[in-house]
């Protein structure tokens, strides 16, 4: 039993939904998005986390799907949009990546959280050092930095991919 599902039940068992928390320890954050489909099959947010879900296990033709459901329901996600973009830039698996699509995903990702979100500057930084751009990556991976302050650059290693991005690396996600 993976960690995220033991530490999703706690939390669940503490807001007092007993019986979603055991569902989720049986059958998992994959299923469980699966089951909520059912009932809103139109819902992109669903989508995302579900695409997250399958990222973190390392399934990733299923959390691109995931991914590009989303941003087809709704182009306006911020979510959506960013977290496609960041699968397409860091995939450990290069049959994945797709830096210009991601560069495409990441600026409008910016543009709709006007530029206010850390994580989106960040996937646009791995968007471009994905297509070889590492002058952009610099320059957007040091917006996001100073925007996220250095809590939020500490606890996502922000200033690990501004190093590599400044040595000419893109980053990959670990495997």
């Amino acid at each position: 039993m993976s960690l995220l599902r033991i530490v999703l039940a706690c939390v669940l068992l503490v807001g007092g939904v007993i019986s979603l928390a055991i569902l989720l320890l049986i059958l998992g954050p994959v299923r469980i998005y699966g089951v909520a489909m059912l009932v809103h099959p139109n819902n992109a947010k669903l989508y995302v986390s579900r695409g997250i879900a399958y990222e973190n296990k390392g399934e990733y033709d299923a959390a691109v799907a995931d991914f590009e459901k989303a941003v087809e329901l709704n182009p306006d996600s911020v979510a959506a949009n960013n977290e496609l973009g960041w699968l397409l830039s860091t995939c450990p698996e290069d049959k994945y990546r797709d830096g210009k699509k991601a560069i495409i995903l990441g600026t409008k990702a910016c543009e709709l959280s006007r530029d206010e979100d850390p994580a989106d500057l960040d996937t646009l930084a791995a968007a471009y050092a994905e297509t070889g751009n590492f002058d952009a990556a610099v320059q957007w991976q040091n917006k996001a930095v100073t925007l996220g302050g250095s809590d939020w650059a500490r606890e996502v290693d922000a200033d690990g991919r501004l190093t590599l991005y400044k040595a000419r690396h893109p980053y990959r996600l670990p495997r």
